[in-house]
C-alpha cells in the first residue's frame, strides 16, 4: 500500500528549479526564454573543475538548478515532478534528495569534461532526473517482469539519440556553440 503523503521535497526542488532557472535567464537576456549563452551561467552557479577546487561547493546544487534552455528546464522539471510523486513516497525524501545531489553533482561535475573550453560549464539538472528515473525503474522491476523495463530502457535511449542526433546534426554551424 503506497503511503498518501506530499512529496515535499520533489515540490521543493520543481519550484525551485524553475525560479532560478527563468530568473537567472531574465537578468542575463531581460526575458523569461530568452536566448543566453552558457559562459553566461558562470557567475550564477555553472561550474567547472576549477571552482570546485577553489572550494565554490555551492555550485554543486545550483547549477542543478540553471539551465541553458528554459524549454528543457521545463521539460526536466515535469520529468522530476512525475518522477518526484512517485518515487518519493516510496523511498523518502532524505534518501530521494540524497540521489539528487550526489547523482546529480557527480554527473554534472562529469559532464564538464566533454566539451572544450570555455563551453566546459556544468549545468542543468538532467543527470539528476536520469538517476532517479534509474532508481525507480529499479524499483519496478523488482515487483514486474524486468522484461517491460528492458523494453521502456530501449526505447527512451532510441528517442533520446534520436533527438541528440538531430539536434548536432542542426548544430554543426558555427553558431552551435550559443547553446541557445
Amino acid at each position: 500500500m503506497t503511503e498518501r503523503r506530499i512529496p515535499y521535497a520533489t515540490l521543493v526542488l520543481v519550484m525551485s528549479t524553475v525560479v532560478v532557472s527563468l530568473g537567472v535567464n531574465f537578468q542575463i537576456s531581460g526575458s523569461l526564454f530568452g536566448k543566453i549563452n552558457i559562459t553566461e551561467l558562470e557567475p550564477f552557479g555553472g561550474f567547472t573543475y576549477k571552482h570546485i577546487l577553489d572550494l565554490e561547493l555551492w555550485r554543486l546544487v545550483v547549477s542543478q538548478l540553471i539551465h541553458v534552455k528554459q524549454y528543457h528546464m521545463l521539460y526536466n522539471a515535469l520529468s522530476l515532478l512525475a518522477l518526484g510523486c512517485i518515487l518519493e513516497r516510496k523511498i523518502g525524501s532524505s534518501v530521494f534528495l540524497s540521489i539528487w545531489f550526489i547523482a546529480g553533482s557527480v554527473g554534472t561535475f562529469s559532464s564538464t569534461f566533454t566539451v572544450p573550453e570555455p563551453w566546459n560549464l556544468g549545468t542543468g539538472g538532467s543527470q539528476a532526473i536520469f538517476s532517479l528515473s534509474c532508481c525507480w525503474a529499479d524499483h519496478v522491476s523488482k515487483k514486474r517482469n524486468c522484461r517491460e523495463i528492458i523494453a521502456g530502457c530501449i526505447s527512451f535511449n532510441n528517442f533520446t539519440c534520436v533527438r541528440f542526433r538531430s539536434y548536432f546534426q542542426r548544430a554543426s554551424s558555427p553558431k552551435s556553440w550559443s547553446c541557445g
